[in-house]
C-alpha cells in the first residue's frame, strides 16, 4: 500500500519535481562525460606523444569529481529539502491518519528512490550520448583526423557515477528519515500557515554595512590589478578574503535599505502590488544572504574560469604554428670560460650514436647572447611610467641579442627573404608576440636610440619585426636585439646559449619521436661538451612537441573549465530556483488573501514575476562586477600565452550563462504560479 501511495505521490506531483529532476539528470549527465575520457575512442587514435595529456586529464578528472560530487551532494540535499518542506501538510496528514514516523519515512524513502533511479537512468543516457561528441572535441583539439566512428560505452565511467550518486542519495534517504523524525504534528499541519516576521535591520546599521562592503570590494580589487595573478602571495590572499566577505556584507546590508528606498517614493511604493512584492523581495534577501553570497561567488568563478579557460587556450591556438617554424630546436648552456672553442652540435648528436644526415634536411647552428639587458634598462624613466600594465611583467625580463647573418640564414630556413643589412651601431628589434602592444612600437618609433650592452645603438626600422628565431611553447623574447655580427660579445658581458635549429626530412614522424624523446629525458642523450665538467643545461623541443604540449594544455583547461563551471552554473540557478518554489509553498496563503480581496491574476503574476527576476539578478549583477575586474587581471596572464581576448570569450560565456539561467528563470516562474493554483494537500 506504501509503495503504491508512494508511486502515486510522484505522478501527482511531476510538475514539482521538474527543477529537481532536472537538476540531477544535467548532474548525472555531466559526471558521466568528463569520467568516460579515458575511454573514448580518441584514445585509440592519438599517438604515444600526445596520449599522456589524455591520461593525465583522466586523473584529473577523476580527483575533482570527488570535489565535484560534494558539491552535488549539498544540491540535492538540498533540494530535497524543498520538496519535504512544501509537502508538511501533506505528511501531516499521513500521521494524523494513523501512519507511523516510520510509513511515513518509507514513503519518501521510495519516492526519493524511484526519483533517483528515473534520474540516473536518464542522466547516463544522455551521458552516454554527449560522450560520444567528447571524442570529436579532443580530436579537434589535437589536430587529429577521426576517419572512422565507433560507439564507445565507458562501464568505468557507469560504475563510478552509479556510485558516487548512489552514496549521494543514501545520504538524502538518511536525511529524510532524521528530517521527518524532528518534526512535531503541529509544525506539518499548520507550517504553511506560518508567517514570517519580516525582520528588517537597523537603516543605520545596514548603511554602515553597505559602506563597508564597497571598502572591502574596492580594496580587493586594487589588490588583485597590483597583484596580476603573477604571484600567490600575501596580497592575492587579501583579495580573496576582502571579497568573500565584500560580498557577504553587500547582501546582508541590502535589506535594509532597499526597502526604504522604495519606501520613500509614495508614488512608487503604492502603486500596484508594489508594497506586497518589494517587501516579499526583503524578506527573501534578509533570510537567504548567506547563500545569495555563495550563489554570487560561484557565478563569479563560473565566468571567470570559462573565460580564462577559453581565452587561454584561443591564444596558445593561434600562436603555436607561429612560435614553431623549425621542425626542431636544440639548446645547451655552459660556462664558455671553461671550453675555448665552440662544440658542434651536429658532432654531438652523431657521437651520442643520432644519425643525422638520415633526419635532418637543413640545419644552422648560431649563439643567442644575454648581456643582462632589460626593457627597462633601455627606456627611459619617462617611457616606463606610461608602460600599460599588461606590459610589466616583460619590463624586467631579459632582452636578448643575435647576430643579423644568423637572422638571415634562419629566416631562409622558414623560407623568408633574409636581407636584413646593418651598419655599424645600428640594430633592429624583433618580437616573438604577433600582438605586441602598440605603445612599444609608438616609444621606439619616437626614441630612435637605445642603450644596449654599454653601448648605444640607432634603431634601424620604423617598427619591430615579428620574427621567431628559436621554437618555443609560448611568447617568451618580447623584446629581442639584432645587432652587427662584430658587436656581439663587444660589450662588458658576453653570456650566450649555443642553438641549433633544423629542418626533418623523409619520414618526419618517425625522425619527430627521436627528438621528442631527447625533450623528455627517454633516450638519455647528454649534449654535453667532452671532458666538460662545469655548469651545464640542455634543452631539445620539435615542433609536434609543441603542438601536442599546446593541445593538451587546451585539452585539460578547456575540460576542466566547462566540467567545473557547468557545475557551478547548474548549483547556483537551481539553488535560486529551489529557494523560489520553497517560499512559493510557504506563502500560498498569502496569496489567497491576495485573491480574495480582489486583486487581479494579471498583477499576482507580475508581481510574482518581478520577484523572481530580481532576486535571479541580485547575485549575477555582482558577479558581474566581479568578473569585469577578474578578466581585465586576466587578460595579462593570457597575454602571456599570446594573442587572445578574453572579453570575447566572455561574450560567450555570458551566451551560454543567460541560456541556462534563463531556463531555471523560466521552469522556476511556471512552476512557482503553479504551486499557488495547485489545490492539492500540499
Amino acid at each position: 500500500m506504501l509503495s503504491k501511495l508512494s508511486f502515486r505521490n510522484v505522478k501527482r506531483s511531476v510538475k514539482d519535481y521538474t527543477v529537481y529532476f532536472i537538476t540531477l539528470t544535467f548532474a548525472v549527465a555531466i559526471f558521466f562525460v568528463f569520467n568516460s575520457i579515458g575511454s573514448q575512442e580518441i584514445m585509440n587514435i592519438l599517438n604515444e606523444s600526445q596520449r599522456p595529456y589524455l591520461e593525465i586529464l583522466d586523473n584529473l578528472m577523476s580527483s575533482i569529481s570527488v570535489f565535484i560530487s560534494v558539491v552535488l551532494g549539498f544540491l540535492i540535499i538540498f533540494a530535497n529539502n524543498f520538496l519535504i518542506k512544501k509537502r508538511k501538510k501533506e505528511l501531516g496528514i499521513y500521521t494524523t491518519l494513523g501512519m507511523s514516523k516510520t510509513g511515513v519515512s518509507f514513503i519518501l524513502f521510495i519516492e526519493t528512490l524511484l526519483i533517483g533511479v528515473l534520474s540516473l537512468v536518464v542522466g547516463l543516457l544522455v551521458g552516454i550520448f554527449l560522450s560520444q561528441g567528447l571524442s570529436l572535441l579532443t580530436a579537434k583539439l589535437f589536430d587529429v583526423a577521426m576517419t572512422e566512428f565507433h560507439f564507445v560505452f565507458s562501464l568505468d565511467a557507469m560504475v563510478k557515477t552509479v556510485l558516487y550518486f548512489g552514496v549521494i542519495f543514501l545520504c538524502v534517504i538518511l536525511f529524510n528519515i532524521i528530517t521527518v523524525s524532528r518534526y512535531k504534528l503541529i509544525d506539518l499541519i499548520y507550517g504553511g500557515r506560518k508567517n514570517q516576521t519580516l525582520k528588517t535591520r537597523n537603516l543605520t546599521v545596514s548603511v554602515i554595512l553597505f559602506i563597508l562592503s564597497v571598502i572591502s570590494l574596492g580594496v580587493a580589487y586594487y589588490l588583485i590589478i597590483q597583484n596580476k595573478l603573477m604571484a600567490f602571495d600575501s596580497q592575492f590572499l587579501w583579495s580573496l578574503i576582502l571579497g568573500a566577505v565584500g560580498t557577504l556584507l553587500f547582501f546582508m546590508s541590502l535589506s535594509g535599505f532597499a526597502l526604504k528606498l522604495v519606501k520613500s517614493s509614495k508614488r512608487l511604493y503604492f502603486r500596484k502590488l508594489n508594497m506586497f512584492t518589494m517587501r516579499q523581495i526583503n524578506s527573501k534577501v534578509n533570510t537567504t544572504f548567506i547563500s545569495m553570497t555563495m550563489i554570487c561567488l560561484m557565478l563569479f568563478l563560473t565566468i571567470g574560469m570559462l573565460s580564462t579557460g577559453l581565452g587561454i587556450t584561443t591564444a596558445l591556438k593561434n600562436d603555436v604554428k607561429f612560435l614553431t617554424p623549425y621542425g626542431v630546436t636544440a639548446q645547451i648552456s655552459y660556462d664558455s670560460n671553461e671550453i675555448k672553442d665552440d662544440p658542434d652540435l651536429k658532432s654531438m648528436f652523431e657521437k651520442s650514436g643520432i644519425d643525422f644526415d638520415q633526419y635532418i634536411e637543413d640545419y644552422y647552428q648560431y649563439k643567442i647572447y644575454q648581456p643582462g639587458d632589460t626593457m627597462e634598462n633601455m627606456m627611459s624613466e619617462a617611457g616606463l611610467e606610461k608602460l600599460p600594465d599588461a606590459l610589466q611583467p616583460w619590463a624586467t625580463m631579459p632582452v636578448l641579442s643575435i647576430g643579423v647573418s644568423d637572422l638571415n640564414r634562419l629566416l631562409e630556413m622558414q623560407g623568408k627573404d633574409g636581407n636584413y643589412q646593418l651598419e655599424e651601431n645600428q640594430c633592429i628589434l624583433l618580437t616573438d608576440k604577433r600582438d605586441l602592444d602598440p605603445y612599444v612600437n609608438e616609444y621606439f618609433a619616437q626614441n630612435r636610440t637605445v642603450p644596449y650592452n654599454g653601448q648605444e645603438y640607432e634603431i634601424k626600422l620604423d617598427s619591430i619585426q615579428p620574427e621567431v628565431v628559436v621554437n618555443s611553447y609560448q611568447s617568451m623574447n618580447y623584446l629581442m636585439v639584432v645587432l652587427p655580427d662584430d658587436k656581439l660579445d663587444a660589450g662588458p658581458n658576453n653570456e650566450f646559449t649555443l642553438m641549433l635549429n633544423a629542418n626533418f626530412k623523409g619520414d618526419a614522424e618517425k625522425a619527430e619521436k627521436v627528438f621528442a624523446d631527447l625533450n623528455s629525458g627517454r633516450s638519455g642523450l647528454i649534449l654535453k661538451p667532452e671532458g666538460y665538467e662545469g655548469p651545464f643545461s640542455q634543452y631539445v623541443i620539435t615542433q609536434q612537441d609543441v603542438i601536442n604540449n599546446t593541445a593538451g594544455i587546451l585539452t585539460m583547461a578547456i575540460f576542466i573549465g566547462i566540467y567545473i563551471g557547468f557545475v557551478f552554473l547548474i548549483t547556483s540557478a537551481a539553488v535560486l530556483a529551489l529557494q523560489q518554489l520553497s517560499e512559493a509553498a510557504d506563502n500560498r496563503q498569502r496569496y489567497l488573501i491576495l485573491r480574495k480581496i480582489g486583486v487581479e491574476e494579471k498583477m499576482i503574476s507580475q508581481s510574482i514575476f518581478i520577484q523572481i527576476f530580481i532576486y535571479f539578478c541580485i547575485p549575477l549583477f555582482l558577479a558581474i562586477i566581479h568578473s569585469v575586474v577578474g578578466i581585465y587581471v586576466a587578460n595579462n596572464v593570457v597575454a602571456i600565452f599570446g594573442k587572445s581576448d578574453t572579453w570575447i570569450t566572455s561574450a560567450f560565456t555570458g551566451g551560454l550563462l543567460l541560456v541556462v539561467y534563463g531556463l531555471y528563470f523560466l521552469a522556476t516562474y511556471t512552476g512557482y504560479k503553479n504551486i499557488l493554483k495547485s489545490k492539492s494537500l500540499v
